[in-house]
């Protein structure tokens, strides 16, 4: 098996020690472990789960957030424009990280998103070289019973052949509700396009996503149990868990050189030798703590922590991307044969749908597939009056802005205006909606808006020395009012939808909106209910930016970790400008890249 023992590990040289076990570091751990003659050290936090029901059965969103085994239970500092409100931001502490907790979703970005980050100066980072990657991750099978037939032909298109050659394994749900080929239907009527190409960098529109789901038993398919367990013969692939990183150890004075890691298990701290690099992988949230704690990072940050400055890169922590979103929520009519996900909140219907899950029936089989990403023009009447704003606000701050950052928003404002596809909604089968909760024993869909392309900017630092205090995690949420208002437009958007048919015939008539509910009839009372009941995407990006230095950058388009000679970074931390979709198609596909980077291969 691939698991160690403390005992076993302990002052040991490694040729290769990975932090953090999660979607892109046990990626990268099969593929350098492909030679025999190289030794892999993974330390993860957290417990294997291997598994275990709560992470394997489709249908359980949320279910794991929050429990200390399986989740780091984030939150963000106090968001004053925000409600002064923090915001929780679940993240996968079992093994295999998020990939272990998320809602299964594979999306890829629009080919500009990720041609964007080669135009901000990372050679061959670039849409042609992000399918060659991804492509190798994942196979998509086709569904044998069509009940995604349901749909309409241009909707199914895309899903009628295998594609992909990874063992990844992505399917359909096996089962599609009445309610989510209606939403379809109804974003046809009022113009919506369906998507021409959503796994070719052509996701403008609608269409039925895929999940990380193994078709023959319908359980998670996630970095554990595809880049990890089959590989448990290999002795050269180690992995400790329950190892909490507490420094990389250095030396040298012009370069630093990784010589070493030091971490706990159970409250004793040992090291392990390095002999050739160390790759963090501990994501956007971890990693950027991992590097401050090893005296790399902000000097006035190192200070305020007491941990000596070894080597002074400003852009830790900093360039801090998240996608927010809000979810208005509806009830569906009594009589519709739909079922969604509340039932799964009575323990004697959560029992029968227990059963049915063994014959591929029940709510179990179904999930949330229905998307649609539109550009700004769509959602907002007033797309080109919020864009003429941001432009002068940018224009009026760039002077106080970190180098790099009018880079970016030049790219960002560009693609925005020519209708780049940085605004979803997502039709979700049961309520995850704020403040008002589902009465018992009745149906809801939260039908939500997703704004991709944000324009303010955190900072994630450490908040002390101690390896075991969660980072200050600062959104700086709604800065750019863009951001904010965009939300409003596509709340009202919503609106409209739920007043169009198909979907209409579905709702309960007249009272079908539970949240923000009928009560929000002007802009500032739908603004103040998006304040106080917005969210995390759970798509954290940026934290230690993948750039030139001279624009603030962290790693190089190597991987490589400024000033240092054996430090590596790939995860999604490193992503420099964030993208339109969901993350851990983008997560696995930047493990790709690094592994291929350290077995020089690209």
């Amino acid at each position: 098996m691939s698991f160690t023992v403390v005992e076993d590990v302990k002052s040991q040289a490694f040729d290769y020690v990975i932090v953090g076990g999660g979607t892109a570091g046990l990626l990268i751990a099969a593929r350098l472990t492909q030679d025999s003659s190289v030794s892999v050290l993974v330390l993860d936090a957290g417990k294997p789960n291997l598994d275990d029901p709560l992470i394997m059965r489709p249908g359980q969103f949320g279910f794991s957030f929050g429990k200390p085994d399986y989740d780091w239970a984030f939150m963000t500092a106090p968001q004053a424009l925000a409600g002064g409100r923090p915001f929780f931001w679940p993240r996968g502490k079992s093994l295999g990280g998020s990939s272990a907790m998320n809602f299964a979703v594979w999306s890829k970005p629009p080919k500009v998103d990720i041609d964007d980050w080669e135009r901000l100066g990372n050679a061959n980072w670039n849409w042609n070289n992000y399918q060659k990657f991804n492509e190798g991750l994942a196979t998509f099978y086709p569904s044998e019973d069509g009940e995604i037939n349901k749909y309409a032909p241009g909707l199914v298109a895309p899903w009628k052949e295998t594609f992909g050659h990874g063992p990844l394994m992505l399917s359909q749900p096996k089962r599609v509700l009445p309610v989510q080929v209606k939403i379809q239907e109804t974003f046809a009527k009022i113009g919506i396009p369906t998507a021409p190409a959503p796994n070719d960098g052509v996701p403008d529109g609608s269409y039925v996503a895929t999940g990380t789901l193994d078709p023959a038993t319908n359980e998670r398919s996630y970095a554990p149990n595809v880049f990890m367990q089959p590989h448990s013969s290999r002795p050269n692939y180690k992995v400790l868990t329950g190892a909490y990183v507490r420094k990389i150890i250095t030396s040298g004075d012009r370069e630093l050189s990784a010589t070493g890691v030091e971490f706990s298990v159970d409250g004793d701290v040992y090291e392990v030798v390095i002999r050739k690099e160390v790759i963090l992988c501990a994501g956007a949230l971890k990693s950027p703590q991992v590097l401050e704690l090893s005296g790399i990072g902000r000097p006035e940050v190192l200070s305020s922590i007491d941990v000596p400055l070894k080597l002074a890169l400003y852009g830790v922590g900093e360039n801090v991307q998240e996608h927010i979103h809000v979810g208005p929520a509806f009830q569906l009519k009594d009589d519709v044969p739909d079922y969604t996900y509340e039932v799964l909140r009575d323990p004697e219907s959560y029992a029968k749908h227990l059963e049915l899950f063994t014959k591929n029936e029940g709510v179990f089989m179904i999930s949330a597939t229905t998307f649609a990403y539109l550009p700004l023009s769509t959602v907002s009447p007033r797309a080109d009056k919020l864009l003429e704003a941001e432009k002068k606000k940018i224009d009026a701050e760039k002077a106080t802005y970190p180098p790099g950052l009018e880079e970016q928003y030049k790219l960002m404002l560009d693609k925005i205006e020519k209708g780049a596809p940085g605004f979803e909604l997502v039709m979700f089968p049961g309520h995850v909606s704020m403040p008002k909760q589902p009465e018992p024993g009745k149906k809801y869909v939260t039908l939500a808006a997703a704004t991709n392309y944000n324009f303010s900017r955190g900072s994630i630092h450490s908040k002390s020395n101690d390896p075991m205090e969660p980072p200050t995690i600062d959104p700086h949420y709604f800065e750019h009012d863009i951001d904010l208002q965009v939300l409003l437009d596509m709340v009202k958007y919503i609106r409209t939808i739920a007043a169009t048919a198909p979907f209409s015939e579905y709702l309960l008539s007249p009272d079908a909106e539970l949240n923000p509910g009928s009560e929000a009839k002007t802009d500032q009372e739908i603004l103040d209910w998006i304040k106080s009941s917005s969210g995390t995407t759970f798509h954290t990006g940026g934290s230690l930016s993948m750039l030139p230095k001279e624009m603030n950058g962290v790693v190089d388009s190597k991987l490589k970790v400024y000033g240092t000679t054996n430090i590596r970074v790939a995860d999604m931390s490193i992503v420099p400008l964030h993208f339109s979709g969901h993350s851990v198609a983008t997560a696995y596909t930047i493990g790709a890249f690094g592994a291929a980077i350290i077995k020089g291969e690209f």
